[in-house]
């Protein structure tokens, strides 16, 4: 469950808050800017609506999933030292949604997120919800080889959101 598809528009919607929540792209310093950044995106999504619903989904790019998986850095008496554990599994565990729920934030990898950008929202029906235009109908069976498929077709009306303040861009990451 890595892999989520967007539709196409679903990061420029203009009713959505965009933030640029201070410390740059994340490459210019360590991993835990970037964890410092996405904790400052739960906390600006809760005073934005007002603790309608609290984000419980977080969505990167491939490119900023795999800088979250340095060793996370805490301040120790002697210095700085290493976790054994990544910054991703520790935004997993460590983060304003499972400090309230006791359950796992949910980390997707997204493939054709634009690039700089990271969502944060809830995956509740009162948020938003994909609407389905026609309903599923499928083709006869079509025989390849020593198998039969089934073909089905969909139509899609794209994504309405009921509830934007749910939902956080977090640009020039």
């Amino acid at each position: 469950d890595t892999e989520h598809d967007i539709t196409p528009g679903w990061t420029a919607n203009e009713s959505v808050s965009h933030k640029g929540i201070g410390g740059g792209p994340w490459e210019k310093g360590n991993a835990h800017v970037a964890y410092t950044q996405i904790c400052r995106m739960f906390t600006e999504m809760r005073q934005t609506s007002r603790d309608q619903l609290m984000a419980d989904t977080l969505l990167i790019s491939v490119d900023k999933e795999a800088f979250l998986h340095e060793p996370y850095r805490v301040d120790t008496d002697n210095g700085i030292g290493l976790m054994s554990q990544s910054v991703l599994s520790y935004l997993r565990m460590n983060n304003p949604y499972t400090s309230h729920t006791g359950m796992p934030l949910r980390i997707k990898t997204v493939y054709d997120l634009p690039h700089g950008t990271c969502v944060l929202y809830n995956s509740s029906i009162k948020t938003m919800r994909f609407i389905i235009a026609q309903d599923l109908s499928f083709i006869g069976p079509q025989q390849y080889a020593y198998e039969y498929r089934w073909f089905g077709r969909i139509k899609v009306g794209g994504i309405q959101y009921i509830c934007p303040k749910n939902i956080i861009y977090l640009r020039g990451i």
